[in-house]
């Protein structure tokens, strides 16, 4: 039984590509049965952004929540900093876990969202800018507040 697929209605079976090699005739060009270069690039970039925000790496939780996890370990520090005695101990444990967690939760939810709108062909553009503005937002705060002390 031979493979038909949706988009174009070739069928995969050994004698229609010999009788379609013999009249010269060129198999179809869709992302499912014969991609070309262009449609494999986009592809592999749509795979990597979906799952930059869906698998976890190395205990970090997703690839594009990284740039978060030295922000988390700073607001636990400065918990300790802040607090005093054993509640210290406490909860800077206890922000760091939620930070961790939170900041996985965040980024798998936003990755969802990232893959519905790119199998759909809607621009993500927006989606990624409002998951990084916190963080740009930080970073240019401590740069203002190190420049003027």
């Amino acid at each position: 039984m031979a493979f038909t697929c949706p988009k174009c209605g070739w069928k995969h079976k050994a004698s229609q590509e010999k009788y379609a090699q013999s009249r010269g005739l060129s198999q179809p060009v869709c992302e499912d049965c014969n991609p070309s270069l262009k449609q494999k690039i986009s592809s592999m970039r749509k795979a990597f952004i979906i799952s930059a925000f869906s698998d976890s790496y190395m205990g970090y939780g997703p690839l594009a929540s990284i740039p978060y996890v030295p922000l988390v370990l700073l607001f636990s520090a400065a918990m300790a900093y802040v607090t005093q005695g054993a509640m210290a101990v406490f909860l800077s444990i206890f922000c760091l876990l939620a930070g961790y967690v939170s900041n996985s939760c965040i980024a798998t939810k936003v990755g969802d969202s990232i893959r519905y709108r790119l199998l759909r062909g809607q621009p993500i553009c927006f989606i990624i800018l409002g998951y990084y503005a916190p963080l740009i937002l930080i970073m240019i705060g401590s740069v203002i507040f190190w420049w003027a002390y």
